[in-house]
């Protein structure tokens, strides 16, 4: 009997136990369904980079746990993007204030904390390619939270690719602003856009990148577009409309004396002793005084949050803890030394303010005051190479020759007008002489744009100082651009020629102009004739709607006038870039320009020559019957077209 009522309570038991497992699996499940669906505890995506970041050490200089203290300034952004009442957050930023990490920081977490289908945007297909590889990838391997959460491309079982990371919710797709189909392929809820400024005026035929983008997340009542990049010029910069349209935050510092918030000015920066003086009560203190002070945002726009909801933000290299104040001086006093163009990017991605353009027409009169005390044909001293140009018209070849120094500083030696090609060897395999010695010319980049098969056939029997080059049609990210020949009929199939940015090369000009003569001015000889001077003045840089967008475009001041000399002159300072002119020291020759260091004359003169009549790689390899040899390039090609 006994035994009957063990056996009795243990099915009791049993039963209950079973029942409650049933219950607590239920409740379990319940919560699970509920959880799916259930909004997300609060978290602005400051805390989640707080609590869940990791750096990784091939992507910064700090590797490991994210510290939201190391850029203060950073947490207004990152948190006004995770604010619902805000849509828009545009931010106009300088290199070195952790930008990429703060887009990186969005994309973890909405990956982790409020899964959805996200579009990185950088300038080009290639600049997706190595964001991803370089510092998504690396950012999801070492922070654990979204190591679990989405797959390496390089996984066997995973759906993930470089350009396209899935995971639960939603994904993370990355596009070049120049791709139509990438831009316009899938509906977004999160879009980010990375140095919008540098994107081209329209993606294909489709219209401007950012707002076709845009046109994508319309049907998310929570959408949200973040938009960071450095400003351009003033005209036609894209973020810093974006900035004027919002909130207009400055990140602002209390004066340690009396206590009014100002931001880091570049104004009241002294370079003597290297302090910033208070705007308000001109008391003095040095760098690490204003930077240990406790910063906050001010708005002078703030009614754009409730109006738009639309916040923007403007930082500069000021308050960056990796950049010292000396090294910004320094860097500003050698890019005013060096030039507009170098004082441009240091105005642009230093200071995170839009460069006001001055060089938009230049009269001949400006040339003629370029004349220097050097004849016709005199190589002045300082020179340390030569470069021709030449300007192909149906009729005859209108050529030049400039001489370079240091600091991009430059001579036209000669000009003139060619009737055959014979005239045009002859002027490029001349010597000239100065009082340094005798030169000839390392390279001169021919126009192919017309007569296109001639001058492919001159520059193959000539490789060793000519090289074809062609204006773009549509802007450039960089200068130039090196391509391949693409002619079977032509014996200089598979060689390369070059693409030119000529709108980037007439502003550098037109910029250098305007200083006076000496270092880094643009200069001519003596006698120089008025016909010259006007071909070379015969365009302005004026603004111009292409898809609705705002462009400065450089165009003819009078349709019949001509301008061949301009174009020569442009081509030339092309060959100049491939010679790496923009690299030289006082002193010396890089060994690219295959040119000579230091010496008499006549060894100047057969160093050059002995360098120009070896015979190209990429002719060897076409008369051996060899495959094209896109990657082969002469020695003295420098393909980095970037600016500096």
């Amino acid at each position: 009997m006994v035994e009957r009522l063990w056996e009795l309570e243990a099915e009791v038991s049993a039963e209950c136990s079973a029942r409650n497992d049933a219950r607590e699996l239920a409740e379990r499940s319940v919560r699970d369904i509920v959880g799916l669906w259930a909004p997300p505890p609060e978290m602005t995506v400051s805390q989640w980079a707080e609590e869940f970041r990791y750096l990784s050490p091939e992507a910064s200089a700090e590797p490991g746990k994210w510290h939201n203290n190391r850029t203060p300034y950073l947490i207004g952004i990152m948190d006004a993007i995770s604010d619902p009442l805000v849509q828009q957050v545009s931010t106009v930023a300088a290199s070195q204030i952790a930008k990429t990490e703060l887009c990186l920081n969005v994309l973890g977490y909405y990956a982790h904390y409020d899964p959805s289908p996200m579009l990185f945007i950088e300038p080009t297909v290639e600049m997706a390619q190595t964001i991803s590889k370089d510092r998504i990838e690396p950012m999801i391997r070492d922070t654990p939270i979204l190591r679990g959460k989405i797959k390496s491309s390089k996984s066997r079982d995973s759906e993930s690719t470089i350009l396209h990371k899935k995971f639960a919710g939603g994904h993370i797709t990355l596009v070049g602003a120049n791709s139509p189909a990438g831009l316009a392929s899938r509906p977004i809820r999160i879009v980010i856009t990375d140095e919008e400024d540098r994107y081209p005026p329209s993606a294909g035929t489709e219209g401007n990148p950012s707002e076709l983008a845009w046109k994508r997340a319309t049907t998310f009542w929570n959408r949200k577009r973040i938009r960071v990049s450095s400003p351009g010029e003033e005209a036609t910069s894209p973020i810093w409309k974006a900035f004027l349209n919002g909130t207009q935050e400055q990140w602002c510092m209390p004066c340690p004396d009396c206590g009014e918030y100002q931001p880091f000015d570049w104004g009241q920066i002294i370079f003597d002793g290297v302090s910033m003086s208070c705007k308000y009560c001109g008391v003095i203190y040095p760098e690490h005084v204003w930077k240990s002070l406790t910063g906050k945002w001010i708005a002078a726009n703030p009614d754009a949050l409730k109006e738009r909801r639309h916040r923007s933000f403007q930082i500069s290299a000021l308050a960056s803890p990796w950049v010292k104040w000396h090294e910004l001086i320094d860097e500003f006093l050698q890019a005013k030394d060096d030039g507009p163009e170098y004082l441009r990017v240091f105005i642009n991605t230093r200071l995170a303010q839009v460069w006001k353009d001055q060089a938009r027409e230049v009269a001949a009169s400006v040339v003629m005051d370029r004349q220097t005390e050097y004849d016709p044909g005199v190589v002045p001293p300082g020179t340390k190479l030569l470069t021709g140009g030449v300007d192909v018209q149906h009729d005859s070849l209108y050529w030049t020759v400039r001489a370079w120094g240091t600091g991009l500083t430059s001579w036209n030696v000669a000009h003139g007008q060619a009737l055959d090609w014979t005239e045009v060897e002859k002027v490029m395999n001349r010597e000239w002489r100065g009082p340094g010695g005798a030169y000839i010319v390392n390279l001169c980049a021919v126009d192919s744009g017309d007569q296109t098969d001639e001058v492919y056939d001159f520059c193959y029997v000539n490789e060793d100082w000519a090289i074809p080059v062609k204006g773009a049609s549509n802007p450039m990210l960089s200068r130039y651009r090196i391509s391949v020949i693409n002619r079977p009929t032509s014996k200089a199939n598979g060689t390369q020629f070059v693409l030119v940015d000529g709108s980037q090369y007439k502003t550098m000009i037109a910029s250098r102009l305007m200083r006076p003569n000496g270092r880094g001015a643009w200069m001519v000889h003596k006698d120089c004739d008025d016909d010259y001077a006007q071909q070379v003045t015969a365009e302005h840089r004026v603004p111009e709607k292409k898809r609705g967008q705002t462009v400065y475009v450089w165009k003819k001041k009078n349709e019949r006038a001509p301008n061949h000399y301009l174009d020569a002159e442009v081509y030339a300072a092309c060959a100049a870039d491939l010679m790496q002119v923009r690299y030289l020291a006082e002193g010396e020759v890089g060994e690219s320009a295959g040119q000579w260091v230091g010496g008499s004359e006549s060894r100047r003169v057969e160093e050059s020559k002995s360098q120009r009549v070896k015979e190209p790689e990429s002719r060897r390899a076409g008369e051996q019957g060899k495959e094209k040899m896109a990657g082969a390039s002469p020695n003295w090609l420098n393909q980095k077209g970037n600016w500096l």
